[in-house]
């Protein structure tokens, strides 16, 4: 632009020579408005360093400047008081340096970080997405409670302050039960120096602010945006200066960008905890490290309150913050109470309540469910399993638009979900204040995970195997936290399903534990003396023998045929089952006349019970043939 002093003389002598018989104040208003109406000419005047040298006190050094625009002249002409208008252009001009934008005007907050890790690629791509548009670009960071949707942009617009980018300034509005349009007036007024014409209302100062924000590339933040719609009236005009970043919970369709971010990697989780607590302190006790992290699911949240605390608690050896952490579950003191000065406001268990109370009860229910899972990759038809009297469109609705939709569950593959370790604690903690429907969900959980279990055969293909493979956590999960919840009848059944799978693969090793944790837990329940113990103390006699472990197999073969006997008399199949297995082991021992003696009565029993017709009977032949 040309000279910006010559150019607002030139516009008061046109007003000048329109309306000579206008007063002074009449004039100077009109200039004001038509300042108003030209954003450029105020900006250039603002930069304008000779407009540094006005003096209200007797306005000498303004004077120079507007005689020698010719002002003077021309008031002298029309018979004004040319020190009047020199007075009141100086007043016009000196609240348009009052005005003067500093550079970068921002009202960004503190971060509490001591330093930023694992988040280096998100900046990067979080940039990319905001700049590359022709249009007002509007990126979401997406994600649960907790995962550093705040830092991350709080981060972004820090390390953009420093670089001196986005010269418009950085707007960081609160959008979460907060007045947006206030927040954007006042930083106009505080921050760019913009006063307002009178008789606007709030929805017009706003459009005033968007219409006369200084010049230059901006980056709006609109922190917890919890409703979309409620938003979209405030965010600025289709203009490629105007930057906007929001963070959300909440999916918001195709029109947003979305930049979704998860929980740290390894590396980066005890790297943060390092930035806390001291790098001595965790390298010395790594292992307790990594379960710390493993517990909080590598959560960035979870991960500085257990750091911050750790801090606090310099004589605390690791291990016993996890012992208390298996204490207290969420309710520990260090998952709750947060420090001032963090970046965060709320401990992990209130960050998750936020999203909480958005669900209907319905998807509430849905919450419960998911939570008795396994932290693993969900099967959708097991969920579909556990509530067949449910409609399966209107389940996947309150899935999709409840809880996915919400950053609360993830989809990791086609019909598979999962989720994050501390969304199941949080999950589970609803459960647990639920009553009669609680019970009734463990119940349809525990009878479905049954039904899986069922679906195992005896001798499972490599089919089988495959189909199975990503059930089986769920079903480890049954018997380790739900057993309470089984029937008498089906209290083995898991177990079971667990062991025929490992065996089928030949991993005796590692069917072993859960069948002799089946035993303890079927003694606990029902005693000693039952055939649940017989057939289960045959089981794990069956996998020593698999793996040549003959001296621990023979003693529980033997107290199983005799339990067996004694509950069922001797002529009771599976009595002959209990000789066979034991021949059998004789038999690998060498021991051919014991072997051919327990085959001969268990083939008595079985041709007399079950016919000679019977595939046990029939095979039981064939071992006795091998060695007669």
């Amino acid at each position: 632009m040309s000279d910006p002093i010559q150019k607002i003389c030139q516009i008061l002598a046109n007003k000048l020579q329109a309306g000579s018989s206008h007063n002074t104040n009449e004039i100077v208003t009109s200039l004001r408005a038509e300042l108003d109406a030209n954003p450029s000419l105020i900006e250039a005047l603002q930069k304008d360093e000779r407009v540094v040298q006005i003096n209200l006190g007797d306005s000498k050094g303004f004077q120079t400047l507007v005689e020698e625009g010719g002002i003077a002249n021309i008031g002298n002409h029309y018979h004004l008081d040319t020190h009047e208008v020199v007075q009141q252009l100086a007043q016009v001009l000196q609240e348009l340096i009052a005005q003067r934008p500093t550079s970068n005007p921002n009202n960004l907050p503190r971060s509490g970080v001591k330093e930023f890790v694992g988040r280096n690629q998100k900046l990067q791509d979080l940039h990319e997405q905001l700049q590359n548009s022709q249009r007002i670009a509007i990126t979401a960071i997406a994600g649960m409670g907790g995962i550093g949707k705040t830092e991350l942009a709080l981060q972004y617009a820090i390390s953009q302050l420093e670089l001196k980018h986005y010269p418009g300034g950085f707007c960081w509005l609160r959008a979460r039960d907060q007045e947006i349009a206030t927040q954007i007036v006042s930083f106009a007024q505080t921050k760019l120096g913009l006063t307002f014409p009178d008789g606007l209302d709030e929805q017009g100062q706003v459009e005033y602010c968007w219409g006369h924000w200084r010049e230059g590339e901006v980056l709006i933040v609109l922190d917890d945006v919890t409703e979309f719609d409620a938003v979209e009236p405030y965010l600025p005009p289709s203009d490629p200066k105007f930057k906007v970043l929001l963070t959300t919970r909440l999916k918001l369709g195709s029109s947003v960008q979305s930049l979704s971010i998860e929980e740290l990697d390894d590396e980066s989780a005890l790297a943060l905890l390092e930035t806390l607590v001291g790098s001595d302190r965790i390298q010395s006790q790594l292992e307790d490290a990594k379960t710390l992290c493993d517990w909080v699911g590598n959560l960035p949240l979870g991960l500085e309150l257990l750091g911050r605390f750790l801090a606090r608690k310099l004589d605390w050896p690791l291990k016993k913050l996890i012992e208390r952490l298996e204490s207290k579950r969420l309710e520990a003191q260090a998952l709750i109470a947060r420090e001032s000065g963090m970046t965060a406001q709320l401990g992990v268990a209130a960050a998750l309540e936020l999203s909480w109370v958005e669900l209907s009860e319905a998807e509430q229910e849905l919450a419960c469910l998911l939570g008795m899972f396994a932290v693993a990759p969900i099967p959708w038809h097991l969920v579909e399993g556990c509530l067949s009297d449910q409609d399966k469109d209107d389940l996947e609705d309150i899935r999709d638009e409840g809880l996915k939709d919400r950053n609360l569950l993830k989809r990791v593959e086609e019909n598979t979900y999962q989720l994050h370790q501390i969304v199941q604690e949080f999950f589970r903690v609803k459960l647990k204040e639920c009553s009669d429907e609680g019970q009734s969900l463990k119940t349809a959980f525990c009878k479905a995970m049954v039904d899986v279990a069922q679906g195992i055969d005896n001798i499972p293909t490599i089919d089988v195997i495959g189909e199975m493979r990503v059930n089986i956590p769920h079903l480890e999960e049954v018997v380790k936290v739900w057993r309470d919840h089984l029937n008498e009848d089906d209290l083995t059944l898991p177990y079971i399903g667990i062991c025929r799978f490992y065996e089928g693969q030949g991993s005796y090793g590692l069917a072993l534990p859960w069948m002799q944790l089946c035993l303890k837990h079927v003694a606990d329940r029902q005693g000693e003396e039952n055939l649940d113990i017989a057939t289960i103390t045959l089981w794990i006699a069956y996998l020593y023998n698999n793996q040549g472990r003959y001296s621990e197999a023979e003693p529980l073969l033997v107290q199983a045929l005799e339990m067996t006997q004694t509950l069922l008399g001797n002529e009771h199949p599976d009595v002959a089952i209990s000789m066979w297995c034991l021949g059998a082991l004789y038999q690998k021992q060498g021991r051919n006349e014991d072997a051919e003696d327990l085959y001969r009565k268990a083939l008595v029993i079985f041709e007399e019970k079950l016919g000679s017709n019977h595939p046990h009977t029939e095979r039981l032949r064939s071992f006795l043939a091998s060695i007669s």
